[in-house]
């Protein structure tokens, strides 16, 4: 109904998780951003991620839910302008000293296809004989969510420090 995108409104909600969980209006988390797209002359030959993190400033305030997400929204398409930026040089533009943190708390939001059982036969074999022996994300930060968007569905999961409460954040 408004236009945009759900990503702009899990961005939207997480700013409330965070803010809520931090007792401040005015919050920043950092966001993942993929720039294969912006990668220059032969970035579609290029092997490996071109993924960056930087920082993304929500005042979340007494502002109605829609205003909210087009304010994030526009912030969003702001931070693409830089997602070839390095954390460093907004680290240096920010005025925050290091080695003080600009965030602690990272939203990664994805655009995936739901998994298929059918890709994998009896003996867990994947596609062409390839062999998922597992897998495990890590974060350095305190407070991170994977929002995972299969379309039809989201899939989250989240990893925190003590005293919060993995399954309380996804909640």
């Amino acid at each position: 109904r408004l236009g945009l995108s759900l990503a702009s409104l899990c961005h939207l909600a997480w700013g409330q998780v965070v803010a809520r969980s931090s007792g401040r209006e005015r919050v920043v988390f950092g966001t993942v951003l993929f720039g294969r797209l912006h990668a220059g002359a032969g970035g579609d030959r290029t092997m490996g991620l071109f993924i960056n993190t930087l920082p993304l400033r929500l005042d979340l305030d007494g502002t109605a839910v829609e205003d909210s997400v087009h304010h994030a929204h526009a912030r969003l398409a702001e931070l693409m302008a830089h997602e070839h930026a390095s954390l460093a040089l907004a680290q240096r533009c920010s005025g925050v000293a290091a080695p003080a943190p600009l965030f602690s708390s990272i939203l990664n939001y994805r655009h995936n296809a739901m998994p298929a059982n059918s890709s994998t036969d009896q003996n867990n074999a994947g596609v062409h004989g390839i062999e998922w022996l597992g897998g495990e994300e890590r974060t350095n930060y305190p407070l991170m969510l994977a929002i995972e968007d299969y379309g039809q569905a989201l899939g989250l999961a989240a990893q925190v420090v003590h005293p919060l409460s993995a399954d309380r954040i996804c909640a």
